[in-house]
């Protein structure tokens, strides 16, 4: 059971099935508009691609093995582990 979330601001809807939730959007009259529901965030973007690279910000999954920082993606982490020299505790 798949829930179809409305990320418009301010708007609470949730549609049950896709045919749905594209009615519901074309009720806003406007360019659909994706918010972050993360507390203190509230970010807003026009893309759903972009919505979706943000929300992994929130949810950081790549750990370093030497200092255990998280990182919301692989290449970041890559990064940061070829100037990391601190072990992790």
């Amino acid at each position: 059971n798949r829930k179809y979330i409305c990320y418009y601001p301010g708007c609470t809807v949730i549609a049950t099935n896709y045919n749905e939730y594209i009615t519901h959007r074309k009720t806003h009259g406007q360019p659909l508009i994706y918010e972050c529901r993360v507390p203190g965030c509230g970010r807003t973007f026009n893309h759903r691609t972009s919505f979706c690279s943000h929300i992994q910000t929130h949810q950081p999954k790549h750990q370093c093995k030497n200092c255990g920082k998280l990182f919301c993606r692989n290449n970041i982490l890559q990064k940061h582990n070829k100037h990391c020299g601190t072990p992790l505790r």
